[in-house]
C-alpha cells in the first residue's frame, strides 16, 4: 500500500512538470521595427508577468499549454497570444489607432500627416500638457506618447523628472534624448551636488538635494506642440546628441488678427498631499530586554537603540521629573515610584511632518497681427511650495517673439524668452543628515515637534543653547542623525537660476515649394547654488557653507 501510493504521488509530479514550459520571444514595433524596451507580459488572470530586456527580449514560464499571455505598452494596443505549444515568439506590437492620422509638426518645423512620414514620429497636444497639474514640461509628458518614460525623482518643490524614449539604451552613458525648442537645442541637464567641484566633504553633507532638471525652466502654458522623435531619424536630424531621441517644442507665435491684439488670461491653484506612508508601529517603545524584561531605553535614560523591544507604550508613564527630551516630563515605567497617572503618548512623526503643498500658477500673454507682422507676448509666475516644510520652487518667465514678411519672398522672426528659476530645498535622502533616516528612525515615544510649531519655534529641533535635538542624541556636540526639523530648518540649499533662450530665423522663398532656411539659437544660463551645513549637524559637526 505504501509503495502504491508513492507511485501515484511520483506520477503526480511528473505530470505537473511536464505541463509547465519556458516561453521566451521579442517584441518589436510596427511603427519602426525597433525592438521594444519595458513591455509589460502578463499570464492572463495572474500576476506572473515579466518586462522586455535592453533587446526587447523576454523569459516567461507557463503553467499549461493552454496559458494566455498578455502584451500590453503605453500607446500600443494591447494583444493576447495563446501559448498552444509553442516555446518562442516574436511579437508585434501596432500603436494605439487613436494616435494614427495625426497632423505633426515636423523637425524642420513643417506640417505633415505622421502616416506620410518615413521616420517614427508621435506628437503630444499642448493641452494635454497644460492640463496636467504638473510644472515640469518632462513630468507633464508621463503617460502622453507610447513609448515614452517617464520618472520623477520626488515629490518636492521643484523636483528632477527624467525621460527615456524606448527605455535606456547604455548603462554607462547618457540615455536622455535631445530637447529642442523651436529649432535650437536647449539644456535638460540635472546638475545634482554630487556633480560638484568642490572636494568630497561638500558632497558628504548635500548629496541628497533633490535638484531640478533644466526643461524645468520652459513654461508649459508657451507651448504650441510637441513632437517626438524615435531611433534613426533624430540622430539623422540632430547628431549624436540624439542618438537617444528627441523632443521638438514649438512654441506659441503671433497671427493674423487685422490688428486686433487676443489676451488671455489663466490662474490656476493646486494642492498636493502624501497619498500612502510606511506603516510603522506605536505599541512598543525603544529598548531591549534586560534579564528578560523588556526596558525601555531612550535618550533621557542615557542610552540610545534604534530598536524596539521595549516595554509596551501603555506600560510607561510620566514623571514628574522634568526632561531636556520632553516637556511632558522623564519617562519611567508606571510601577516606579516616580510615576504618575499621565499615559506617555504614542506619537505618528511621519504623519504630523508633512504638509499640504500648494502649486500657483498665473500667465498672461497678449498676440496679434496683421498681414504684414506679427507678435506674441506672455508672462508667467509660477510658485510652489513643497510637501516637506519650509521647501518651495519659483518660476517666473518671459516671452516675445516677433514675424514679419519683409517681402513676398523673405520671413523673418526673432524670438527671446527670460527665466528666473528656484527656490529652497531639503536634504531628501537616507544619509545622516536627510530628512527620511530622522523621520523614519525615530521612537515613537519621542516627539520630533517638541509640542512646539517648527515653523515658529525652533526650540522644536535645538536645544536652548543651539545644539540639535535628535532622538539618536548628542555624541559630543552633534547628533548621530539629525532631527528631520533640523534638516529642513538648517540644513537647506538655496539655488537661483537666470537664464535666456532666443533665436533668430530668416526664410526665403527660391520657387514655389523650395526654401531656404537660416536659424541661429542661443540658450545660456547661470545657476548659482548655496549650500549649508549647521554647526552639530550629524554629517558635519563642525559646519559648512558651500556656494
Amino acid at each position: 500500500m505504501k509503495i502504491s501510493t508513492l507511485f501515484l504521488l511520483v506520477m503526480l509530479t511528473g505530470s505537473l512538470m511536464a505541463q509547465e514550459r519556458t516561453i521566451t520571444g521579442t517584441v518589436t514595433s510596427s511603427d519602426d521595427n525597433e525592438r521594444m524596451i519595458g513591455v509589460n507580459i502578463l499570464i492572463k488572470g495572474t500576476t506572473t508577468g515579466d518586462v522586455t530586456d535592453f533587446d526587447g527580449r523576454f523569459s516567461l514560464t507557463v503553467p499549461s499549454e493552454d496559458a494566455v499571455l498578455v502584451f500590453s505598452y503605453t500607446g500600443y494596443e494591447s494583444q493576447e497570444v495563446p501559448v498552444r505549444g509553442m516555446m518562442d515568439l516574436n511579437i508585434v506590437m501596432d500603436v494605439s489607432s487613436a494616435s494614427l492620422g495625426e497632423i505633426v509638426v515636423t523637425a524642420i518645423g513643417i506640417t505633415a500627416d505622421k502616416s506620410n512620414l518615413g521616420y517614427s514620429i508621435q506628437s503630444v497636444k499642448s493641452d494635454d500638457v497644460q492640463n496636467s497639474g504638473e510644472t515640469n514640461l518632462v513630468a507633464a509628458l508621463a503617460g502622453k506618447a507610447a513609448g515614452v518614460q517617464v520618472t520623477s525623482s520626488g515629490g518636492t518643490a521643484g523636483a528632477a523628472a527624467q525621460i527615456r524614449i524606448r527605455g535606456n539604451k547604455t548603462i554607462i552613458g547618457k540615455n536622455a534624448p535631445l530637447f529642442v525648442v523651436d529649432g535650437i537645442p536647449i539644456d535638460n541637464s540635472t546638475f545634482t551636488t554630487a556633480d560638484s567641484p568642490e572636494d568630497a566633504v561638500s558632497d558628504l553633507g548635500s548629496g541628497g538635494v533633490n535638484n531640478s532638471n533644466r526643461a524645468i525652466d520652459i513654461n508649459p502654458d508657451d507651448i504650441a506642440s510637441m513632437t517626438i522623435l524615435k531611433g534613426p531619424a533624430a540622430t539623422a536630424l540632430y547628431g549624436i546628441r540624439a542618438a537617444n531621441g528627441a523632443i521638438v517644442v514649438t512654441t506659441k507665435r503671433g497671427r493674423n488678427t487685422d490688428g486686433k491684439p487676443t489676451i488671455n488670461i489663466s490662474s490656476s491653484i493646486t494642492f498636493d498631499k502624501v497619498n500612502k506612508l510606511p506603516e510603522v508601529q506605536r505599541v512598543y517603545a525603544q529598548g531591549n530586554p534586560v534579564n528578560g524584561i523588556p526596558t525601555f531605553q531612550g535618550p533621557m535614560t542615557g542610552s540610545f537603540t534604534g530598536f524596539s523591544w521595549g516595554p509596551r507604550i501603555d506600560d510607561l508613564r510620566y514623571a514628574d521629573v522634568g526632561s531636556p527630551w520632553d516637556p511632558n516630563g522623564l519617562i519611567v515605567p508606571k510601577d516606579d515610584p516616580r510615576a504618575t497617572n499621565r499615559l506617555v503618548n504614542a506619537y505618528d512623526n511621519p504623519g504630523e511632518f508633512f504638509e499640504t503643498a500648494i502649486t500657483n500658477n498665473n500667465y498672461v500673454s497678449v498676440s496679434g497681427g496683421t498681414a504684414k507682422i506679427n507678435y506674441y507676448m506672455s508672462g508667467g509666475n509660477m510658485y510652489q511650495t513643497g510637501i516637506i516644510p519650509n521647501t518651495e520652487f519659483n518660476r517666473t518667465s518671459f516671452k516675445t517673439t516677433i514675424g514679419a514678411n519683409l517681402s513676398d519672398k523673405i520671413r523673418a522672426t526673432v524670438s527671446g524668452s527670460y527665466i528666473n528659476s528656484g527656490g529652497q530645498r531639503a536634504q531628501n535622502g537616507s544619509n545622516t543628515s536627510g530628512v527620511m533616516l530622522g523621520l523614519m528612525r525615530t521612537a515613537p515615544t519621542f516627539d520630533n515637534r517638541n509640542g512646539v510649531d517648527p515653523d515658529k519655534n525652533p526650540l522644536a529641533y535645538q536645544f536652548e543653547d543651539g545644539r540639535p535635538r535628535a532622538y539618536r542624541g548628542l555624541l559630543g556636540d552633534r547628533a548621530i542623525y539629525d532631527n528631520p526639523y533640523w534638516t529642513v530648518y538648517k540644513n537647506f540649499l538655496t539655488d537661483d537660476v537666470n537664464r535666456f533662450i532666443g533665436y533668430s530665423h530668416l526664410e526665403y522663398e527660391v520657387v514655389e515649394g523650395l526654401k531656404l532656411n537660416s536659424r541661429l539659437g542661443v540658450d545660456t544660463y547661470s545657476d548659482f547654488r548655496k549650500f549649508r551645513n549647521d554647526i552639530g549637524s550629524g554629517t558635519l559637526p563642525a559646519g559648512q557653507v558651500v556656494n
